[in-house]
């Protein structure tokens, strides 16, 4: 059986209108190829963001309390403190994330002030190098004086060594130095870093931030505009429309 199709309706179609369509048609795939890039963009940001933070787990993942913080190596003036770098955060922060109405105004919030206290821990940083550095020659004094004291030695208790340095201070005035780092250390812990109960600090807000964005690139996709997410279909529901249009309604 042969099927024959009869296109001559397709001559009812004035050129004007067809070339209208077309020209609006361009135009519409134009404007979601530029949302989509946009959009892309953005995820590409937040999934930076995302690894961002999960370089930076073995720094924020703990937790310091201040009764509870006796670390020997806070006497250390050769502690290594790492700064902390997130390139893609003040970009997010730039560019206004707020734009996606479905993002919370608390995740925002938390952005900025993760952003503030990224600084505010990389400052303070700077700070202690430079008081270690101010000296070089009593750094090196020091170091090898906690070294006679046992700080690297298993055996030796950080209560034990904190109350040696505090008796040595009175004839040793580089001592003075030691506690010094040692009080800069615990600020940097405890005051910057903190605790699952300091709502305002590092860890506190890097574990917030971290579910609350794993949550928005798992459905990042699915809240993309229907117009953007359906361009098939709008492509072809349009051209019916303008069949219907043309030939039926003329």
């Amino acid at each position: 059986m042969i099927i024959c199709l009869d296109f001559n309706f397709l001559r009812e179609i004035r050129s004007g209108d067809l070339l209208t369509y077309f020209a609006l048609l361009l135009a519409y795939l134009a404007y979601t190829r530029s949302i989509n890039r946009s959009l892309d963009s953005w995820k590409s940001l937040l999934i930076s963001l995302k690894n961002d933070l999960k370089s930076q787990k073995e720094w924020l993942d703990s937790e310091y309390f201040e009764e509870t913080y006796k670390d020997k190596n806070s006497f250390d003036p050769f502690k290594i403190i790492f700064p902390l770098s997130f390139e893609s955060l003040p970009e997010i922060i730039r560019r206004g994330v707020a734009e996606f109405s479905w993002i919370s105004d608390k995740f925002i919030n938390q952005l900025s002030l993760f952003n503030e206290r990224t600084i505010a821990f990389n400052s303070f940083l700077d700070h202690l190098k430079k008081v270690i550095s101010a000296n070089p020659v009593m750094t090196e004094k020091l170091k090898d004086k906690l070294n006679d004291l046992g700080i690297d030695k298993k055996s030796i208790e950080f209560d034990d060594l904190k109350k040696k340095i505090y008796e040595l201070k009175k004839e040793d005035e580089i001592f003075y130095l030691a506690e010094n780092i040692r009080r800069l250390n615990r600020l940097v812990h405890v005051k910057l870093i903190g605790n699952k109960n300091k709502k305002d600090k590092l860890h506190y807000l890097y574990f917030e931030i971290t579910n609350e964005l794993e949550n928005i690139l798992k459905n990042f996709d699915k809240k993309r505009p229907f117009f953007i997410k359906h361009k098939i279909i709008i492509g072809a529901f349009s051209l019916l429309l303008f069949l219907l249009i043309e030939i039926f309604l003329k």
